[in-house]
């Protein structure tokens, strides 16, 4: 999927700690998330924590306790050690609330910085060192929008199966088309209208939805300066944190068709520019 069409909203709307909207038909089943961030969340040392502390908590808010396998992220075996973890908690799970299956997203491998030879991918368990009944899904974006460096990374998984999902997939715009819906009380034309003016990206639909609800079709008259109003204050809210998230850190401008003068582009090039 590529980027703003809803890889991370896809996950959390499955994972059993964030969202929880998306309800699997298989019985017994609970997910978990590790969200990978360029920023705070790619070391190993964050995978094996986040892998822990999701692991070791249930749906209905226990936490498991006892004693917890470790893993030395720089050991020869640590790909069997976090494999063992993964296990002895998922068999924790079965003997305590009756889980028979687990789904393990590890979600936007795309956003691993440069760091050579040294990445959390390696701690990426094979199939074959998994109990039964675990499952792995990986997203990224697609090929075309990866580097070089992510290219070569993911040659080291073994996928039983890729699925590529684009902006124009008919099952993709539906779920779009689902949202806007029930968001507005826009007819089938105008949806469609709105969809376009979002680019057919998720990350862009909410602002324009929400701009649609409060002004109707004028939004659709100049979406440029509806989504540089919400760049401007996307950027804002990235920066408060300024102490802790370097500018050079910002994530690209979110607008469909960022133009010279979109207020958060700017505002990005005056926080490069001073750092």
């Amino acid at each position: 999927m590529k980027n703003g069409t809803g890889k991370t909203v896809f996950a959390k709307m499955l994972d059993g700690l964030a969202y929880k909207k998306i309800r699997l038909r298989a019985e017994n089943l609970f997910c978990r998330a590790f969200y990978i961030n360029s920023v705070y969340s790619h070391s190993k040392l964050t995978f094996i924590q986040g892998l822990t502390d999701a692991l070791r908590r249930a749906d209905n808010g226990e936490t498991l306790r006892g004693d917890i396998p470790t893993v030395e992220a720089d050991a020869a075996d640590a790909k069997a050690q976090i494999a063992n973890l993964i296990n002895e908690l998922f068999a924790a799970h079965k003997k305590l609330f009756g889980r028979e299956k687990l789904l393990l997203i590890i979600d936007a491998v795309d956003e691993l910085p440069n760091t050579g030879d040294n990445s959390l991918v390696d701690l990426i368990p094979d199939a074959a060192q998994l109990s039964d009944g675990i499952f792995l899904l990986v997203t990224c974006r697609p090929p075309v929008q990866t580097s070089e460096y992510t290219k070569h990374i993911l040659t080291s998984l073994t996928f039983d199966e890729k699925i590529s999902i684009d902006e124009a997939d008919d099952e993709y715009l539906d779920v779009l088309r689902k949202f806007v819906t029930k968001k507005t009380s826009a007819d089938a034309a105008t949806v469609e209208k709105i969809l376009h003016a979002a680019d057919n990206r998720l990350m862009n639909l909410k602002n324009i939805v929400n701009a649609y609800v409060k002004i109707g079709d004028r939004c659709l008259e100049n979406t440029t300066a509806i989504c540089s109003r919400f760049c401007a204050r996307f950027t804002a809210n990235v920066t408060a944190v300024k102490f802790f998230i370097s500018p050079r850190y910002l994530p690209p401008c979110p607008c469909p068709s960022p133009s010279k003068n979109c207020r958060g582009l700017r505002a990005r090039k005056s926080l490069l520019s001073s750092s």
